[in-house]
């Protein structure tokens, strides 16, 4: 690091939470990429409220939600803005790469086998 180098300078480096929503759905240029995205991310959810046995009310509240705000999420109608995304992270043990794009790398591999299992099963249900 430069000693002439401002903070202005350096801050490219850190962005806020409005930011990273900006620049991640900036990237869906097609609409109907954005709708596959919201209902990607609710299965996903839905499979983990499932996991853990929850209500969806409860599984929101547990992550200082709204039952009607999570509900919008789950169902597809929204996705989860990063602050959201994040207290489910922390309330659950996921990541944000697995709510988002369904990477479960780096979630407790319990975890990530009761999903996988939950997830084929569903697969097997719905005759694909």
């Amino acid at each position: 690091m430069s000693e002439d180098a401002t903070p202005n300078q350096l801050r490219p480096y850190f962005y806020s939470p409005n930011v990273v929503q900006q620049r991640m759905t900036k990237k869906i240029r097609n609409p109907d990429d954005t709708e596959a995205l919201r209902r990607a991310t609710g299965r996903r959810l839905a499979i983990v409220r499932e996991v853990f046995g929850l209500q969806k009310g409860e599984f929101g509240k547990r992550a200082g939600i709204g039952a009607t705000a999570y509900s919008m999420i789950e169902s597809g109608e929204r996705l989860p803005s990063v602050q959201v995304a994040i207290a489910l992270c922390e309330a659950y043990g996921l990541t944000l790469d697995y709510i988002f794009r369904g990477d479960a790398g780096d979630i407790r591999h319990s975890l990530a086998t009761a999903i996988e299992a939950l997830s084929s099963a569903r697969s097997e249900n719905e005759g694909g």
